[in-house]
């Protein structure tokens, strides 16, 4: 499992034991393994294309969805955020939205950062939404039905985080 969160307690805190993490080190994988799911989903390559090339015969789909120019809203802007925020903007001109905990100088491929208390104002702005926050007392279930359906209907949303900032049922009642 990733994170140390598992690892702190109390007597390993007030120890003199030093604890470090990898944190950054797996972002460019999971990074391009995100945006390889974001095109998967809106290029149609598991409904379309492959079964296309089983067939040997190309159909045309009209409902493939361009992502060049979408709004990305990024929620907590570690790692994982940052670098699937930069190849959004970079690769595909992408207007990214964020929101940290941590105060934090904004990257010049941000086009607006703020606190947590914005949220609820950024979900129906992004037509991709991905959740790279650290699994915390603060975020458990930060995704939840009120999110759900303050997103665009269009929207994608992309988990990169911990299964515990996702209410599940809530997930499958607004799919």
């Amino acid at each position: 499992e990733a994170g140390v969160d598992k690892l702190l307690f109390p007597e390993l805190i007030q120890s003199p034991v030093v604890v470090t993490n990898m944190q950054r080190v797996f972002a460019p994988a999971i990074s391009e393994t995100a945006i390889g799911m974001i095109l998967a989903l809106t290029r149609g390559f598991n409904r379309y294309f492959f079964p296309q090339f089983q067939k040997r015969k190309w159909e045309f789909h009209p409902d493939l969805v361009e992502i060049d120019g979408m709004t990305m809203g990024v929620v907590g802007m570690g790692g994982l955020g940052s670098a699937t925020a930069e190849r959004a903007h970079y690769g595909f001109h992408m207007r990214i939205l964020a929101v940290d905990a941590k105060p934090m100088v904004k990257p010049i491929f941000v086009h607006t950062l703020r606190e947590p208390g914005w949220l609820m104002e950024m979900f129906p702005q992004c037509d991709i939404l991905v959740s790279a926050a650290p699994a915390t007392r603060q975020t458990e279930g930060l995704f939840h039905e009120r999110v759900f359906r303050a997103m665009k209907k269009t929207a994608y949303f992309l988990n990169l985080s911990r299964g515990l900032l996702v209410d599940e049922p809530a997930l499958v009642t607004a799919l």
